[in-house]
């Protein structure tokens, strides 16, 4: 990183009251790769120990797992829930946070058609009946409080400490209300998203077991670049007074051949999104909110890499780079918990997310050998 660079966001962290404290020697850094970690586990925890990560973050999707409405859905036994595929998902991610000292963080999202709040459709995820979601909770903090024992087996599931509550809540795509354009959806808004917090926190605690560390149920996840815009929606959490443990953020870069540089003074759009060249602003938001220790998580980064059909990625050499300042950018502060990188592997759509360490043939990228020599 330049030391131009390293002065103008020193001046900038001075003007907005924010020093960033000495580097933090605990970010850990990792993957979220759903498809691929469902799919792929072998490849998957491949990469993740060659590179040595200490974080990953994989998905709880409700809509998968209740497909049709239980006829007791508190009960993790009601024959309505599919839990073969997360017991999997927890059993495997237990035993590599054992050997790699490591932590997964579990994103809870997705709302069944039979447990919407809302009567009309809408093309994106909607907002859930909160009765139902909190019955749903209550059944998964329950099966993954560390001595739940599943119907046919000897010895309990493992216990899930790290929890995300939704994606993007911030916009459309990540939880929507009927309207918007062509009927598809609109941003539901904070309000909505905060019941869900609150649900979600309330259930995972009331299942923590005596005499261990609570449950970290993290809120927040917020990201993209439609919808209401971040600070308007995180400003409205802090309002309602969201619960939660710790606080997440996707900052990823809107301009993306800026790279961390994106949101800077002068360096492409500044707010009201939380960008990596606008981080301090975020930290002391965070700071003024919670305190200067409430522990903050990057839950989605990354660069894509620029092809035919994705013209606003940038090149693999750009992307490696970035990368690698992102690391030294986030390190300054204490408080960022880890920085998880999206994804390992290029979606098989040469249309779709192309950021993987991986390309879609799975030759290692450059990034992929900067993250290893992190290491070394």
């Amino acid at each position: 990183m330049h030391r131009r660079y390293l002065a103008a966001i020193a001046a900038a962290a001075i003007a907005c009251g924010v020093m960033p404290a000495a580097a933090s020697a605990k970010l850990k850094l990792g993957i979220t790769s759903v498809a691929l970690q469902n799919r792929s586990p072998a490849l998957f925890y491949g990469n993740v120990n060659a590179l040595k990560m200490g974080i990953i973050r994989t998905q709880i999707n409700w809509a998968n797992i209740a497909k049709r409405k239980p006829a007791h859905a508190e009960d993790p036994n009601d024959e309505a829930y599919n839990w073969k595929q997360l017991d999997k998902l927890v059993t495997d991610g237990a035993e590599w946070a054992t050997a790699a000292e490591g932590t997964v963080i579990y994103n809870v999202w997705g709302t069944p058609r039979w447990a919407r709040q809302y009567k009309r459709n809408v093309h994106y995820v909607p907002v859930p009946d909160t009765k139902k979601f909190r019955e749903f909770m209550r059944a998964l903090a329950e099966r993954y409080n560390g001595a739940f024992v599943p119907t046919g087996a000897t010895v309990p599931l493992p216990r899930i400490t790290h929890w995300e509550i939704w994606n993007e809540p911030n916009n459309a795509l990540g939880l929507a209300k009927p309207g918007g354009k062509g009927g598809k959806g609109t941003s539901a808004g904070a309000k909505a998203y905060i019941t869900i917090l609150s649900t979600a926190y309330n259930a995972i605690h009331n299942e923590d077991p005596t005499g261990e560390p609570k449950a970290v149920v993290i809120g927040g996840a917020v990201g993209g670049r439609t919808g209401i815009d971040h600070v308007t929606f995180y400003n409205a959490l802090k309002r309602g007074k969201a619960k939660m443990d710790a606080i997440s953020v996707h900052p990823y870069s809107l301009l993306p051949t800026l790279g961390p540089s994106d949101g800077a003074p002068g360096k492409g759009y500044l707010y009201p999104f939380y960008r990596l060249g606008n981080f301090d602003r975020f930290i002391s938001f965070v700071k003024g909110w919670k305190g200067s220790k409430f522990p903050i998580y990057v839950t989605e980064i990354g660069w894509q890499v620029k092809s035919g059909k994705n013209l606003l990625g940038v090149s693999t050499r750009l992307q490696a780079r970035y990368f690698k300042q992102a690391v030294s950018k986030l390190k300054r502060y204490p408080q960022v918990q880890g920085m998880v990188w999206y994804m390992l592997r290029d979606e098989p759509n040469p249309a779709g997310w192309q950021s993987g360490l991986l390309n879609i043939h799975g030759k290692k990228r450059p990034v992929w050998f900067e993250w290893s020599g992190l290491n070394h």
